[in-house]
């Protein structure tokens, strides 16, 4: 093989900026798609997780006749006596630590007693805190 056969044999620079080139093309056209899939299914998650503990919310009032003062008192047997003798063996939630929602944040659990619903359970969704209460995900809102 002589040194013009070899040379063939690789790539031109041309040809690599232009395979590199095509490469980056498609990277920004799948990667804007890929990261609106990431996003509809942490809040798919968030919603689930929201429901799992919503069902645990409504067990322990079944059971004790009230609604937990918050949300550890799902896992951990309330020192109230009257609620302490009703509360089901293991708690309502799997596990010995609070669910978080799909951005590792703590869900908020506030009691409403006046209000449309008798509790507020929510997230505050990708942009945390800070959000607006319209892109808060509530076990309330479809």
């Amino acid at each position: 093989m002589t040194l013009s056969q070899s040379a063939r044999a690789g790539f031109t620079l041309i040809e690599l900026i232009i395979a590199i080139t095509i490469v980056a093309i498609l990277a920004l056209i799948v990667a804007p798609k890929f990261m609106g899939y990431l996003d509809s299914a942490r809040i798919t998650s968030t919603q689930a997780s929201l429901k799992n503990i919503k069902t645990a919310i409504d067990g322990f009032r079944i059971q004790t006749g009230r609604y937990p003062t918050r949300l550890r008192d799902l896992i951990e047997k309330p020192k109230e006596e009257a609620v302490a003798r009703s509360w089901q063996k293991g708690g309502y939630l799997e596990g010995s630590e609070l669910p978080k929602d799909a951005w590792t944040e703590d869900f908020v659990y506030k009691r409403t007693p006046d209000g449309k619903n008798p509790y507020e359970l929510y997230s505050y969704g990708p942009d945390g805190a800070s959000a607006p209460k319209e892109s808060w995900i509530s076990v309330w809102k479809e």
